[in-house]
């Protein structure tokens, strides 16, 4: 599997963050937000390709660290961010 370079900020956030990618494999991925524990707090699809930007609310979520994956079967990556309030 192939490694996906992506940004979330700011980090830590009140709960908006933005994220930056290029999709260069030109098929949709998938955005999932998961607690430590590893259970799956949100999740979308990212169905644009080339650069993408864009913007998340995650106000509902609960303070703490958080893992940002994104990827899909060829390609993925892992993040952390944290919410601070």
């Amino acid at each position: 599997v192939e490694s996906v370079a992506f940004t979330i900020s700011p980090n830590p956030t009140n709960g908006q963050v933005r994220l930056e990618m290029n999709n260069t494999v030109g098929e949709p991925l998938q955005l999932r937000i998961m607690d430590m524990t590893g259970r799956v707090v949100y999740t979308t699809s990212i169905s644009e390709t080339g650069p993408v930007i864009r913007k998340y609310d995650l106000k509902s979520l609960d303070s703490g660290v958080y893992q940002v994956w994104v990827g899909n079967e060829k390609i993925s990556g892992t993040k952390k961010v944290v919410i601070a309030r």
